[in-house]
């Protein structure tokens, strides 16, 4: 046996128009760029001792080295006045030549693939 049918729900009322309430804006926070610190200069270095070094004495011009000789032209290279005989090529491959399929009388009925 079914359910009797649910009773309709009640109408719903109209409300009140809701009051206009100020909202407090919130703040944006934008941090400013990193910027990195000037650097610190470094402490200056103290003074070196003066120290009378002699410089190392100049060894004498060395001689200039002898010519190089040109080498010797290359010898001429003997060329066979007949060339080699030429090499013979193989046969050609036999070309295939296609092979006709006879059909049968009713090859209008036939279903095609």
């Amino acid at each position: 046996m079914p359910a009797p049918p649910a009773p309709p729900a009640p109408p719903i009322a109209p409300t009140a128009p809701l009051p206009a309430v100020a909202l407090p804006l919130l703040a944006v926070v934008v941090a400013p760029p990193f910027v990195a610190p000037p650097p610190v200069p470094a402490p200056p270095a103290p003074p070196l001792p003066a120290v009378a070094v002699a410089a190392p004495p100049v060894p004498p011009a060395a001689a200039p080295l002898p010519p190089v000789p040109e080498p010797d032209p290359p010898e001429a290279v003997d060329v066979p006045a007949d060339p080699a005989p030429p090499v013979p090529l193989p046969e050609p491959l036999p070309v295939p030549v296609p092979v006709p399929v006879p059909l049968p009388a009713d090859a209008d009925a036939l279903p095609l693939p």
